[in-house]
């Protein structure tokens, strides 16, 4: 090369670390050496987790993920937090929409109604960089119902209604029953007073003291959620009367012969005998 010249040394690195490359000249009994370091560094990023990823709540109550940014290769920039939904039936809030210093965490709080399967969707920003994790809500619920809606009954004789408690979307929660009227004239029991499982049943009992139609609603409670069901009472007066008949009906007899029927009554619930 006449003594003199250049030469490109060219390296590449694949993990994050310092390295030393050595170049030796050598012509006959002379030899040379230089040293060059590479600094190789990895790009810096963030991570985006939620936890838990799968939350399970009752209608109109809020469950909540915890969101967790973590910093990759030194990472220490501001991340902006978002959430989006697949559903307006899904409604939902972050603790904190910003993360300092490359982590930190923030709570994710949502809502749901009515029952069904809804996603949140939170994305993490920080200038060209952006990471996206998903939280999935089963929101569930249960329905009440009675049958009949509509009980006849008189006064001193207790008229029954089966309330019936079954679940959406898989809910088993317990469910605490309560009933109320619209007047002291009507006393009313359920039994059981309270639903396990997410569904079941129970007898609704009511009395009335004086004739008149009367409401009897019963709710039922799970705590973040609750469903009444209305159950109607005509109450009236018992009739009193009583029936008398012949038997046999017909007599055939002799002149101057006595002949017999037998002449039996009876009496209707509430009639006094005389």
């Amino acid at each position: 090369m006449g003594g003199s010249g250049t030469s490109t040394l060219s390296c590449t690195g694949s993990v994050a670390n310092n390295y030393l490359a050595t170049v030796t000249g050598s012509n006959r009994n002379l030899s040379h050496s230089t040293a060059i370091v590479y600094r190789v560094t990895a790009t810096q990023d963030f991570t985006l987790n939620a936890n838990p990823t799968i939350v399970a709540l009752s209608a109109g109550s809020a469950g909540n993920s915890t969101i967790t940014v973590a910093p990759v290769n030194g990472f220490a920039d501001t991340v902006a937090l978002a959430v989006t939904t697949n559903s307006t039936g899904l409604v939902c809030t972050l603790t904190q929409t910003t993360i300092s210093g490359g982590s930190g965490s923030s709570t994710l709080s949502c809502a749901g109604s009515p029952a069904g399967n809804y996603l949140a969707t939170i994305t993490g920003t920080s200038g060209t960089l952006s990471h996206s994790t998903t939280v999935t809500y089963y929101v569930q619920d249960f329905t009440m119902s009675a049958s009949p809606t509509r009980v006849n009954e008189s006064i001193g004789v207790a008229g029954n209604s089966t309330i019936t408690v079954a679940p959406l979307n898989g809910f088993t929660g317990s469910i605490l029953l309560a009933v109320t009227t619209n007047s002291t004239n009507l006393v009313c029991t359920l039994s059981p007073s309270s639903i396990n499982g997410g569904s079941g049943t129970s007898t609704l009992s009511c009395n009335g003291s004086l004739p008149g139609g009367y409401l009897g609603t019963v709710t039922g409670t799970d705590g973040g959620r609750s469903h009444s069901v209305n159950v109607t009472y005509n109450v009236t007066i018992l009739v009193q009367d009583f029936t008398i008949s012949a038997n046999p009906s017909t007599v055939t007899v002799n002149a101057g012969v006595a002949g017999n029927s037998t002449i039996p009554y009876h009496r209707k619930t509430g009639l006094s005998e005389r």
